[in-house]
């Protein structure tokens, strides 16, 4: 595992993004979802949260599989 940091890296942003964006919606701000909110003026929610979330799960599974 000859690029393991990187991998450790990625989970470390992507667990700080998840925590950045559930505190956004405990506490009810308005920010604009980062994917698609430029253009279509979508507002940050759940599926942000499911998104992140999801980005950790596979950078775990990349770290123990590989």
């Amino acid at each position: 595992k000859e690029y393991l940091w990187v991998e450790y890296l990625c989970i470390s942003l992507f667990l700080l993004n998840t925590v950045v964006i559930a505190n956004a919606l405990e506490k009810r701000k308005n920010f604009t979802c980062a994917c698609m909110g430029g253009l279509f003026n979508l507002p940050l929610g759940y599926v942000s949260l499911l998104e992140s979330l999801t980005m950790v799960l596979g950078t775990i599974y990349l770290i123990y599989k590989m």
